[in-house]
C-alpha cells in the first residue's frame, strides 16, 4: 500500500496466509513500486510481555525500545489482558515483523486494521520527514487547499462545499504533507472523516487554511511562528523520541517558508471556498 511516497509492503510468513484489506483501501494498494518498509507478517496467539513498558497509551499500545533502537510494540484490544498485534522493527523503520492474534470472525490477515497500520504508516512518514495533520484536502486547477483543524472545525463541511463546486477531495480528515524541492505537496489517506471517498491522489500545495467558523468570511495571514504552533498541535504523529520531534519541527519550519498559512473565518457556504480558492480578494488581518 502506498500513503504518500511511503510504501509498505506486507509479506506473508506462510504460504497458506492471506490478507484482508476494506473497501476503503483498495485505492491505496500498488503493484510493481520498490517498498520503504517490509513487514513480515503472520497469524498466532501472542503472550504479553509482563516488564514495563518504555512508552505506553492506556489500553491501546505499549512500546518496549532496545538499546539498538529497535521497538517491540504490543496493541491491546479492550484491555491490557488481550494482544492482538505485536510489532517488532528494526531501527531504520525499513524492515518489521507483525504478528496478528487469531480472532476467527476476521478470517486473513486484516492488512488495514487501525489502530496498528495508522501508528506504523505515520511513525515511518514521520522518520522521512513528512508529516500527517488533521486536515481535509481539495484539488483545484491540479493544485491543493488544506484545511486543517481539530474535530468539529468544519473539515469534512469544507469538503462536501468544495466536491459540490467541482473540487476532487483525497481525504477530509487526515492529509500527509511532505516537501518535494522549493514545493510542498499534500496527498490523501484512508482514515476517517464522514466522506466515503478516499484516494491517494496528491497535488502541490497553493495554500494551507486554519478553519475557524466566524460570522463572515475572511482570510487571516498567520506569521511564521504562530503558523508553525498552530500547524504542530493539529499533527497526527506519535513522537517518542527527541530526533522525532526536532524533525517534525524542522519540517514545518520548511514547509511554512514554502507556502502561505493563514486562519480561514468561515461561514459554512460556497462563498468560503470561493474565498479560499482565490475566487475574491483575501483580506489580511
Amino acid at each position: 500500500m502506498k500513503f504518500g511516497h511511503l510504501v509498505v509492503a506486507f509479506r506473508p510468513r506462510s504460504d497458506s496466509l492471506r490478507f484482508s484489506v476494506s473497501e476503503s483501501h483498495w485505492p491505496f494498494i500498488v503493484e510493481g513500486l520498490e517498498p520503504t518498509l517490509e513487514l513480515s507478517c503472520s497469524v498466532g496467539p501472542i503472550s504479553p510481555r509482563t516488564d514495563p513498558s518504555d512508552f505506553s497509551i492506556e489500553k491501546v499500545w505499549d512500546i518496549w525500545r532496545a538499546s539498538d533502537g529497535s521497538e517491540e510494540m504490543i496493541f491491546w484490544r479492550g484491555s491490557r489482558e488481550v494482544p492482538s498485534w505485536r510489532l517488532r522493527i528494526d531501527p531504520s523503520f525499513r524492515r518489521g515483523e507483525i504478528e496478528q492474534a487469531p480472532i476467527p470472525r476476521y478470517g486473513p490477515f486484516r492488512a488495514d486494521d487501525s489502530p496498528m497500520l495508522q501508528f506504523v504508516v505515520v511513525r515511518a512518514l514521520g522518520r522521512m520527514g513528512t508529516l500527517v495533520v488533521h486536515a481535509a484536502t481539495a484539488i483545484v486547477d491540479n493544485e491543493a487547499l488544506v484545511f486543517v483543524g481539530h474535530s468539529r472545525a468544519g473539515k469534512s463541511t469544507m469538503a462536501r462545499i468544495a466536491e459540490s463546486l467541482g473540487a476532487r477531495i483525497p481525504t477530509d480528515d487526515r492529509t500527509i504533507l511532505n516537501l518535494e524541492g522549493d514545493r510542498v505537496f499534500a496527498w490523501g489517506s484512508p482514515w476517517y472523516g464522514s466522506l466515503v471517498r478516499k484516494t491517494p491522489e496528491g497535488a502541490p500545495v497553493r495554500s494551507i487554511y486554519l478553519l475557524q467558523q466566524s460570522a463572515q468570511n475572511r482570510i487571516e495571514t498567520l506569521p511564521p511562528g504562530r503558523a508553525i504552533k498552530e500547524l504542530f498541535v493539529r499533527l497526527v504523529q506519535p513522537r517518542l523520541s527527541r530526533a522525532e520531534l526536532e524533525r517534525s519541527l524542522a519540517t514545518l519550519e520548511e514547509l511554512v517558508g514554502r507556502v502561505s498559512v493563514s486562519v480561514l473565518h468561515f461561514q459554512p457556504t460556497a462563498e468560503a471556498f470561493r474565498l479560499a480558492s482565490g475566487a475574491a480578494v483575501p483580506i489580511t488581518g
